[in-house]
């Protein structure tokens, strides 16, 4: 068995009451887990298809994954409903090739719409490890 799952969430915004974590990773894919419950969103929570990989070092901390490959995100808006669990496959070996050994975070942009041009953006990770 070449992974090891965990669940360990970086950052919890009490006011929007998100949660993400990394279930199901293997050195190309993920399944991202958003769990809305409670806060208080002044608007409609969304996010899109964009997301950061980043890799953990003890010298250097966390540092964006290298990228291999031009990444064009499409825009749409993907709803986060209140007090649901919402769930997205990330697959990156286009971008990232296959990850080796070693502690990842995976880092989304959620937005909370309250109307057109106003908004707010916080970015919320999920920490994963691959284990040889």
């Amino acid at each position: 068995e070449w992974m090891r799952p965990i669940e360990i969430t970086i950052q919890q915004d009490q006011e929007w009451g998100i949660t993400l974590t990394a279930e199901n990773v293997t050195p190309t894919s993920a399944t991202i887990k958003c769990t809305q419950s409670g806060g208080e969103p002044t608007g409609e929570l969304q996010t899109g298809s964009r997301y950061i990989l980043e890799t953990w070092t003890q010298e250097h901390g966390w540092q964006e994954a290298p990228c291999y490959a031009e990444v064009y995100w499409t825009a749409e808006a993907w709803l986060i409903p209140k007090d649901r669990v919402t769930e997205w496959e990330v697959k990156w070996e286009r971008l990232y090739g296959q990850l080796s050994e070693g502690k990842y975070r995976i880092g989304k942009e959620i937005i909370d719409v309250r109307d057109t041009g106003d908004y707010d953006t916080a970015i919320y990770y999920a920490e994963f490890e691959i284990a040889e």
